[in-house]
């Protein structure tokens, strides 16, 4: 996240808010990432063994880096292997674009392999209201490669 970006989210506490810095492409950097801040979250979840629920938006396309974002919830999990994560994407390929249809099955594909009994992806497409799903999710991850604040941050 730049500098500017997160100044604009500066109202929300240090425990809510939390970033990888721009440039963190590979899974060993994240790891480096997590363990260095590890998250309160996951403590606290893991207490009370409930779900922390994961919001992916976005049209599904590879400049938005779904893929990556399993990746990523793979490695969290291995890493926290005793928490319950629930991953929802919000947001389907854009209609007849054969690529982006292509990368929403490479997505989908990636997640049923990286699904077990604590680590569950859900896919809703389109979704009208995402105040909602904003509101329910104890993370919202941006993995765009991309955009430094994509429209559905």
């Amino acid at each position: 996240m730049s500098d500017d970006v997160y100044s604009l989210c500066s109202g929300f506490s240090e425990k809510k808010l939390k970033s990888l810095p721009l440039g963190v492409v590979n899974i060993s950097d994240v790891k480096k990432q997590l363990k260095n801040n590890r998250q309160s979250l996951i403590d606290d979840k893991k207490k009370k063994g409930e779900w922390i629920t994961v919001l992916i938006a976005g049209r599904f396309q590879k400049i938005k880096n779904q893929l990556f974002s399993c990746e990523v919830l793979r490695v969290i999990y291995q890493l926290y292997p005793n928490v319950f994560y629930k991953v929802i994407f919000c947001g389907k390929p854009l209609e007849g674009n054969l690529d982006d249809i292509e990368y929403y099955k490479q997505v989908v594909e990636k997640a049923k392999k990286h699904s077990t009994a604590n680590l569950h992806f859900e896919f809703r497409g389109f979704v009208d209201n995402m105040s909602m799903e904003y509101l329910k999710s104890d993370i919202c991850f941006i993995p765009s490669e991309y955009e430094s604040f994509s429209l559905v941050a």
